[in-house]
């Protein structure tokens, strides 16, 4: 046999009895934080997460995410982060949790309501009201007993100090009318200049809401 394949098969030979096998998993390490919360409607870009190993190094590259978010609903979204390195050990899995929330919530509540009629009589109405936010579209909240104590949820946006009641139709039992106003809102006061067309005829009004402690 030729010396040098015999050279050659011995460094080999030594080399290989030298050499560790890879056993070490990988580490992941996220970028960020690991709960976070995010606007409807609004794109969420993930902060990413690092992973690395003693023989490959940096795989960050080769994380495998899988994520449920949808930015368009409301709610607990979760994002799982995963890697393997050449030799096939596994990482221990991370997640992040993405809560997705709409900006008007700090007006959601039980609310004292004072429906004062300007037109075609005059009259004012008192009775409790409650707001909450819409799951689908940010800074659109649901108004439930809107008008005169009527049991059903007149939705409108709150954008700054600025609240719009945009024209709906509204239906109940056997009645059937058009509403529409505009008006303000902060943290303890919503006031609603509105019109409401039954029956053909127009009524004026201007609802307050005042929000009550808990």
């Amino acid at each position: 046999m030729d010396f040098k394949v015999i050279h050659l098969f011995f460094i080999t030979l030594i080399f290989s009895a030298c050499s560790e096998p890879d056993e070490s998993p990988p580490v992941l390490t996220l970028v960020g934080q690991q709960n976070v919360r995010s606007p409807l409607n609004v794109e969420w870009n993930d902060p990413g997460i690092k992973a690395s190993d003693d023989f490959d190094g940096d795989i960050s590259s080769k994380v495998f995410v899988e994520s449920d978010v949808n930015i368009d609903k409301t709610g607990f979204y979760t994002v799982l982060y995963s890697v393997t390195d050449q030799a096939g050990n596994m990482a221990s899995p991370l997640s992040r949790s993405v809560e997705i929330y709409n900006s008007a919530e700090n007006h959601t509540g039980n609310y004292e309501a004072r429906d004062v009629i300007l037109f075609p009589v005059q009259d004012t109405m008192v009775f409790d009201a409650e707001i909450a936010v819409d799951s689908l579209m940010n800074h659109r909240l649901l108004i439930r007993y809107f008008t005169s104590g009527i049991p059903v949820a007149i939705y409108g946006d709150a954008v700054d100090t600025g609240f719009v009641v945009p024209f709906q139709i509204v239906e109940i039992e056997d009645m059937t009318y058009s509403l529409q106003g505009s008006g303000t809102i902060n943290d303890t006061l919503v006031r609603v200049s509105y019109t409401k067309n039954m029956e053909g005829v127009v009524w004026l009004a201007e609802l307050r809401l005042i929000k009550q402690e808990e």
